[in-house]
């Protein structure tokens, strides 16, 4: 049978076409393709305190236990894409359920300020060297709700940077828009040889409609 993709809210359902029609037939199978593994939470810690053991593996085994088949753990900047990846390599070591991101948040885009190029390079180097385990570039966008962490024109600067990376590799876009629509729309627009023939999903899209 056939398999279809339906994102929503950060996960991606796949089934076969005799259960999509029947509605009641058939496995359902989801890929969560938002998930925040590096965050200090699964190791138990919460603002700076430990609150219990850590939990990751437990969180994993419920997902699957539920229908969660595959993640796709998000890498935010290249220190959490190296350990997102890293993750993926060590709980999953067979390769089939756990997949990640490469790219910077846009809160987090002022680490390429002091030298862009060799920042640039270094995601690249970490993608190339494995496209086993990274299946999309991100979580790159705008998000001019928390400006206070990364201006909004050095986000914009390196947002635009980043598309280069899923022209490169063809791979898919993972994108965040956050109270900035006009720019976000305008970008891609005006980047759109760059990525053309790359799809993506948008998370965090605050804006009411695409034109």
């Amino acid at each position: 049978s056939g398999k279809f993709l339906c994102f929503q809210y950060g996960a991606a359902m796949s089934t076969n076409d005799e259960a999509a029609e029947g509605g009641l037939h058939g496995e359902t199978q989801f890929v969560d393709i938002a998930v925040n593994l590096t965050d200090l939470m699964f190791q138990g810690e919460y603002h700076g305190k430990s609150k219990h053991l850590p939990d990751m593996a437990a969180v994993i085994a419920r997902a699957a236990a539920v229908g969660c088949s595959k993640m796709l753990l998000t890498g935010g900047n290249l220190e959490s894409s190296r350990e997102a990846l890293s993750l993926a390599r060590a709980l999953d070591p067979a390769g089939r359920s756990l997949f990640c991101t490469v790219g910077v948040h846009p809160t987090r885009c002022d680490e390429f300020t002091d030298n862009p190029e060799k920042h640039m390079e270094t995601l690249r180097e970490l993608i190339r060297g494995n496209l086993d385990r990274v299946v999309a570039i991100g979580e790159m966008g705008l998000d001019y709700d928390r400006t206070e962490f990364c201006s909004a024109d050095v986000q914009q600067r390196f947002f635009a940077l980043q598309l280069d990376l899923a022209r490169e590799f063809q791979l898919p876009m993972f994108l965040h828009m956050r109270e900035a629509r006009a720019d976000f729309l305008r970008i891609l627009e005006e980047s759109r040889d760059v990525w053309k023939g790359c799809c993506g999903v948008v998370h965090s899209f605050t804006g009411r409609r695409c034109p």
